[in-house]
């Protein structure tokens, strides 16, 4: 299933974070606490970041493409997913959080800790 850009932000932070906001995946993926140093190894699911799209793959139907780019982005932005897309291939994959509404910037870290969050590490593809 497709799920709109604006319902994704990709993050490089000690590892590269991919979160999502109103995924199908959300309830197959599983619960997430911000209090755990390390996130669960998310089993079956497998991830895919190319430049133009990313794909969270999990078991059976679950799963997601993501645009990464919007025909309208900046030299920066291709600059971000090139390097994010970099990170995820180094890193052997990315920490994804599935939140049940659209992300922010600004509040998803908020969101995480409230307990609804779900997610973990997904391995490449």
């Amino acid at each position: 299933m497709l799920l709109p850009r604006d319902n994704a932000l990709f993050l490089l932070e000690s590892k590269p974070m991919l979160v999502l906001g109103d995924a199908p995946v959300h309830r197959h993926l599983p619960p997430l606490r911000a209090s755990t140093q390390q996130p669960p190894l998310c089993e079956g699911w497998s991830i895919l970041a190319r430049l133009t799209l990313c794909v969270v793959d999990g078991p059976g139907e679950a799963g997601c493409l993501v645009p990464t780019l919007l025909p309208s982005a900046e030299a920066d932005e291709v600059t971000h997913m090139n390097t994010w897309c970099a990170a995820v291939d180094e890193f052997g994959g990315a920490v994804v959080v599935s939140l049940d509404g659209r992300p922010s910037e600004l509040h998803w870290k908020a969101r995480l800790a409230d307990g609804r969050a779900r997610g973990g590490f997904v391995g490449v593809a």
